[in-house]
């Protein structure tokens, strides 16, 4: 038996002293920009921030044991295949109306609902033992995770206004999740050893991600403020901007002895005005529906391989749950170096040559994980094409929703999830009839191909929406 801890990877083989130095100096420039970075947070974004330990956590547990425990409990890969891909259709059924609440309800409320319905889907897992509560449960995982997707990068960038400050903080907030993710996945393959339960035993990982969840919900519920008082508050400070020396409404109303018909006047057009714009907002632009586009496709590309790692992992080396987990937390390790490097590569590189080396360089690895048959060049591989994926998908996340109006992005995450949904749902299938003929090198060749088309239409699509919001954001005083 072949354990990942037991393969060795010496820095100094391949680096000589300098060059260890020099990364160790750029990596320690990264760690205290982000320091900085920190500092300069609202109360309300750290909080935030913090809090995705929990969620990192619960997300390294469920994707190491979930698939695991289906297979134990004598559920086929064909029917997980299913199982993901109907889920994930429901919750992107539900990726529209979640974003049409949050409007209307309110960010953090609908957010805090999506973390119970996590916990409760979990609890449910650990109890049940038929294929129909699985689903049951699996759609409450969907939806859960649909609700939170829908609100919490855009409370996170409610609270960080500049377009820089939101590129930072979402990377520190992913960094965050990445790392504890890694936390969680070790957890969930030597969890069974500490215990002293059999290694096949997965329900105490389902119900420590429960705990989790659990705990999420209370701190955010409790610590973060609502959005719509961030709202009023950001307002408040727009209006009375330093060196602003215009009076406000209310003082010019003052000063021109406005009567109260005049001021019923003025709230019933103003009224009228605010109902007409939420109309208007339940409309995507075109702009949102090209930009939905995009994150279909990268949907289909992360749905053929990332929700089935560890079954992938199991067949294609054979290795045992422990190892199994420490390979996946070695992975996301380099998600989370891959997430940290966003803003500096960015600034260094641009937007536009960052996206086509990631491009490059993913398609690179997907090809060599379709072909290859050894294990060291299989795993370096897959961690390699873990830190990149990682890295891309921040920078579509971010760089979609931050090039966005703040009144155009509930409508996005809503398209966005329904659109990842929809192609996650059918790639997931398709994996799962792959994984039940035991082919496992087929999915990575698929997503190799699917991202070289995701480049093509960043290229000829994406890009010009990019530079065009670009041209206008520079053109505003």
């Amino acid at each position: 038996m072949v354990y990942f801890m037991n393969i060795k990877i010496s820095i100094g083989q391949q680096y000589s002293r300098k060059t260890k130095a020099l990364f160790n100096i750029r990596l320690g420039i990264v760690m205290f920009g982000y320091g900085k970075a920190i500092k300069q947070l609202a109360p309300a974004a750290k909080w935030l921030i913090f809090s995705e330990i929990c969620f990192g956590m619960t997300m390294g547990l469920s994707s190491l044991v979930l698939n695991l425990y289906f297979l134990s409990k004598g559920v086929n890969e064909e029917a997980i295949g299913h199982l993901t891909s109907v889920s994930t259709l429901i919750g992107g059924a539900v990726g529209i109306p979640a974003s049409m609440l949050a409007g209307r309800l309110g960010r953090k409320r609908i957010m805090v609902i999506g973390i119970s319905l996590m916990s409760g889907s979990f609890a449910l897992f650990a109890v049940s033992d038929h294929l129909l509560l699985y689903y049951c449960a699996q759609a409450m995982l969907s939806c859960g995770i649909v609700f939170i997707v829908a609100t919490e990068t855009q409370l996170l960038f409610q609270y960080n206004r500049s377009r820089e400050a939101e590129t930072q903080a979402y990377s520190l907030f992913l960094a965050v999740f990445m790392f504890f993710n890694i936390g969680g996945t070790l957890l969930g393959g030597y969890l069974p050893r500490w215990l002293g339960t059999p290694e096949d035993n997965y329900e105490p990982q389902l119900w420590l991600a429960a705990i989790f969840m659990l705990l999420l919900a209370i701190i955010r519920g409790l610590k973060l403020p609502s959005d719509r008082h961030a709202a009023v508050k950001q307002q408040t400070r727009e209006v009375h901007h330093p060196g602003d020396d215009r009076p406000t409404v209310a003082a010019n109303a003052r000063k021109t002895g406005a009567g109260s018909e005049d001021r019923a006047a003025v709230v019933e057009k103003s009224a009228s005005r605010k109902f007409a714009r939420s109309l208007a907002q339940l409309l995507p632009t075109k702009q949102v529906w090209l930009l939905s586009g995009f994150i279909f496709i990268s949907g289909i590309a992360g749905a053929l391989t990332m929700p089935f790692l560890n079954v992938i992992v199991k067949y294609q080396l054979d290795w045992e749950n422990e190892a199994v987990s420490s390979l996946l937390a070695a992975n996301y390790f380099f998600l989370f170096i891959g997430t940290l490097l966003v803003p500096s590569i960015l600034s260094r590189l641009g937007e536009v040559k960052t996206y086509m080396l990631l491009f490059a360089l993913t398609i690179i690895c997907a090809a060599v994980l379709s072909v290859t048959g050894s294990v060291s060049l299989f795993a370096g591989a897959l961690l390699l094409r873990g830190g990149l994926f990682a890295f891309l998908n921040t920078l579509i996340d971010s760089n979609t929703m931050s090039s966005l109006p703040d009144e155009d992005r509930n409508s996005f995450a809503g398209l966005r999830s329904l659109f990842r949904s929809i192609g996650g749902a059918a790639a997931a299938y398709a994996t799962g009839l792959m994984l039940e003929q035991k082919n496992v090198q087929l999915p990575f060749l698929i997503t190799a191909i699917v991202m070289l088309i995701s480049a093509l239409y960043f290229w000829y699509v994406v890009r010009p929406l990019l530079k065009k919001q670009e041209a206008q954001r520079q053109l505003k005083p």
